[in-house]
């Protein structure tokens, strides 16, 4: 939340007091507007020029805070949706053992951190200003104009205020409800075009294009019908809103332009001698300048008035706006408050005094966990169901896929571990419990899960970036300098006795992609540019150039042939890594 003392603060001030300005402004051009028709009327040439002179001088200030109030709530909009989006980052990107991103279970999170967050941002930002000046309006207007209005025009006009209220009231639907219901819809339609892209190369095997189609204009229909229905819906609303504001308000215009001058006004009588020229001219002009000033009074009420039409219009709509801004900070909410009620991975307690050179579990069950912040679609409120059940915050695992699971391994003992089994019987969950993924199904269950320790799935993740990358990941760039390890031989000495880049690639049969691809720099979608067995080889360099004491192989070279599958394996144990092996064969 930004302090008074933030940026973001002092953006708010100077666009308060642009806001001010304004409406100062119209009352300022109003007066004037009234004074240069009466000189007009007046036939007051000089008058006249000089109240245009002034028309000019005042366009400039004018302008100018136009633009700024329009600039100041863009500003403050992209200062709030970079807090906000800063914030939720750090809540859903979070590193062990909350895994907020791997353990939330809510559909359309993208939806939610970009495009809800920035109709959040833009509705906060527009709500301020579009509740502000118009109240500033209307109370500065008002005051304006129960000056020639009296007692009789003022409660007219409050009279106006309060029928308009209660009309749009009652006609108001729950724009909130079918705000967030769009939301949803559009992250629906919005899912099902990101898993196409990602899946493209499996559905074009299946020439699966036709049944894809139907299912996208599925979820795209279901959000026109009902953005149709919200038309619908809202013709009787803005029916309503603009013969209140337009027609209503300009009728009760008239009639409060009317009080000043038809009830109000006391009209002196003037004695006159019929046969004295001279009180005939002074009559003439004294009719001249009770029109003249009648006339500034009409023009200065009708522009005050048409401000403050303007203004109750604003608010009317901001009211609106209050309700679809509800409908997305009720998303919003949901997601935080589900990413709050992700359970974090228990840490693996200690096992009789042994070190960190040790992976392994005692009396482990492990099985399928259930409820990882799961949410309640219909009410949006996060469930955790079982908690009095399992003290550890876990929800219940069904069903338990490995009993009484005891097993170690020591760093430096060259001994290794293969695990083998059918489909579904539990491998990967393993490797699940040992990387901190899962917890044990049972309290009393022990894992000793050591810090060096790296999985490599079967289905490689290749990430946004240079082909270096996607060797050093997850390593940033200037980490990788850190460490002092050349890309190429001979351009300093590696870590560790680790060689360079090149000799990593080597390592694994790759040497050949830095001049094939154009070399280290190059971006490129690397999950589409790479066979499913370079992507394979290429996720066995990350460990080579991690190194970690321990690594799990879960069937990641399934796509690689058998003898260079070997030579891999005979090279990781060459770099006293410990390994843990996940097959089928």
């Amino acid at each position: 939340i930004p302090s008074w003392k933030s940026k973001e603060a002092l953006i708010l001030a100077v666009h308060s007091f642009f806001l001010v300005a304004r409406t100062v402004l119209s009352v300022v051009v109003a007066r004037l507007d009234g004074i240069i028709v009466r000189d007009l009327v007046r036939a007051d040439a000089r008058g006249f020029l000089r109240g245009l002179g002034l028309w000019f001088a005042l366009a400039v200030p004018s302008t100018y805070t136009n633009v700024m109030i329009k600039h100041l709530q863009s500003t403050l909009a992209l200062r709030i949706r970079t807090r906000l989006t800063r914030y939720i980052h750090d809540l859903y990107l979070s590193k062990y053992p909350d895994l907020r991103y791997y353990r939330l279970v809510i559909e359309g999170v993208d939806q939610y951190i970009t495009a809800d967050v920035e109709a959040w941002a833009e509705g906060v930002s527009g709500l301020y200003g579009n509740l502000m000046k118009p109240t500033l309006d209307l109370v500065l207007f008002t005051s304006q104009l129960s000056r020639s209005l009296g007692l009789r025009g003022t409660m007219l006009l409050f009279g106006t205020y309060y029928a308009t209220v209660r009309i749009l009231k009652a006609v108001t639907p729950a724009f909130g409800r079918l705000a967030a219901a769009e939301a949803k819809l559009e992250g629906d339609y919005r899912a099902g075009m990101g898993r196409l892209g990602r899946e493209g190369e499996e559905i074009a095997f299946y020439d699966g294009g036709a049944r894809e189609r139907d299912i996208l204009t599925e979820a795209y229909m279901a959000l026109i019908r009902h953005v149709n229905f919200v038309y619908k819906i809202r013709i009787a609303y803005e029916w309503t809103e603009d013969y209140v504001i337009k027609y209503l308000w300009s009728a009760a215009g008239y009639g409060l332009i009317a009080v000043p001058l038809l009830l109000t006004r006391r009209r002196r009588p003037i004695e006159v001698d019929a046969n004295s020229s001279s009180l005939n001219s002074n009559l003439s002009r004294s009719g001249n300048e009770a029109i003249a000033s009648r006339t500034e009074t009409y023009i200065s009420n009708r522009r005050l008035l048409l401000s403050l039409a303007d203004a109750g219009g604003r608010l009317m709509y901001a009211y609106k706006d209050v309700l679809e801004l509800a409908g997305v900070t009720d998303r919003l909410y949901t997601l935080v408050s589900s990413l709050y009620a992700v359970k974090p991975a228990s840490l693996p307690p200690s096992l009789g005094g042994m070190e960190s050179d040790i992976i392994g579990m005692e009396h482990v069950d492990i099985g399928v966990p259930t409820g990882h912040g799961a949410l309640d679609t219909e009410s949006h409120i996060p469930t955790d169901e079982n908690n009095d059940q399992y003290p550890n915050n876990e929800s219940q695992s069904h069903p338990i896929l490995v009993h009484d699971l005891s097993f170690y391994l020591r760093e430096g003992s060259g001994e290794h571990l293969m695990i083998t089994g059918s489909n579904g019987v539990g491998k990967t969950a393993i490797a699940r419990v040992l990387a901190g993924l899962w917890d044990p199904a049972n309290e009393e269950g022990k894992v000793l899960r050591p810090q060096s320790l790296m999985v490599v799935p079967q289905r490689v993740y290749m990430p946004v970036g240079t082909l270096l990358d996607q060797i050093i990941y997850p390593d940033s760039y200037a980490e990788f300098l850190e460490k002092g390890m050349s890309v190429e031989r001979g351009e300093g000495e590696g870590v560790g006795g680790n060689g360079s880049i090149r000799d990593i690639l080597e390592s694994v049969f790759l040497g050949y992609l830095p001049e094939r691809e154009g070399g280290w720099r190059t971006r490129k979608e690397w999950r589409d540019v790479l066979s499913g067995g370079e992507k394979q080889r290429m996720a066995m360099a990350r460990v080579f150039y991690h190194r970690p004491r321990f690594a799990i192989l879960d069937e990641c070279t399934s796509a690689v042939s058998s003898d260079v599958e070997g030579r891999m394996y005979q090279h990781a144990k060459s770099l006293g890594i410990t390994l843990i092996t996940i097959s089928l064969r």
